[in-house]
């Protein structure tokens, strides 16, 4: 939410029955971080890390050594058609990632506006 969100909702939120003291209350419990910026420790274990293509590399230099120092044309492409596709799948894996922290996103979202909205409705009723 941008700074110009966050005060609109502020003051749609004294516009409609809340105290000023109850509204800052909500705003300051509301992250200043657009939802999706932020990842979780699981999401981020889904990627790929130096270790791992420090493993890759170590794989291919091992290969290269079984083929005595040099490889061939037909297993240099070969080994690039193996790099290719995992990287198809690691791309696969992205997308797969992005649609599920959209979903979260959104899911989050609805649920703090149904506890805003809830808050909301008990404040003006107990204002009424």
């Amino acid at each position: 939410m941008t700074p110009e969100h966050r005060l609109q909702f502020h003051a749609w939120l004294i516009e409609h029955g809340l105290d000023r003291p109850t509204a800052d209350a909500i705003l300051m419990t509301m992250s200043p971080f657009d939802w999706h910026e932020l990842a979780t420790k699981k999401d981020l274990e889904r990627f790929a890390t130096k270790a791992d293509f420090d493993g890759i590399r170590a794989d291919l230099d091992g290969m290269r050594a079984e083929m005595g120092g040099l490889a061939t044309k037909v297993e240099m492409q070969d080994l690039r058609v193996e790099l290719r596709t995992e990287m198809r799948e690691m791309r696969t894996e992205m997308a797969g990632i992005r649609t599920d922290l959209r979903t979260m996103t959104l899911s989050v979202v609805g649920f703090i506006l149904a506890v805003l909205l809830a808050g909301a409705a008990t404040a003006i009723s107990l204002a009424v």
